[in-house]
């Protein structure tokens, strides 16, 4: 997988890409863990994903298809952050999951 990574980033002008899209960027904003904008996060191979509030039963992990996405929120967080965030409060708290829906 960084094998491919790199590979894409090669053939990338990061300069260029902030000038052509900066209102974008603007709107897009700073994962709010890392600080880092989409340019950024790209320098660093990582991506921004969006977060979800879901609702999920226990057949969710015999059928992914039974998960309900709840709302989108608007907020872009760096992918190495999330899961970062997500081990840190899975250790700390084994429920922090969120549970299951019924």
């Amino acid at each position: 997988m960084d094998n491919d990574i790199n590979r894409s980033l090669k053939g990338m002008d990061l300069t260029k890409l902030r000038e052509e899209h900066k209102e974008l960027i603007e709107v897009i904003g700073c994962c709010p863990l890392s600080c880092s904008d989409v340019i950024e996060s790209m320098e660093e191979k990582d991506v921004m994903c969006l977060s979800l509030d879901i609702g999920r039963t226990e057949a969710c992990i015999n059928d992914p298809s039974r998960l309900v996405i709840k709302d989108i929120i608007p907020t872009f967080m760096g992918a190495d952050s999330f899961l970062d965030s997500a081990i840190f409060h899975l250790k700390s708290d084994k429920d922090s999951h969120g549970g299951m829906t019924r």
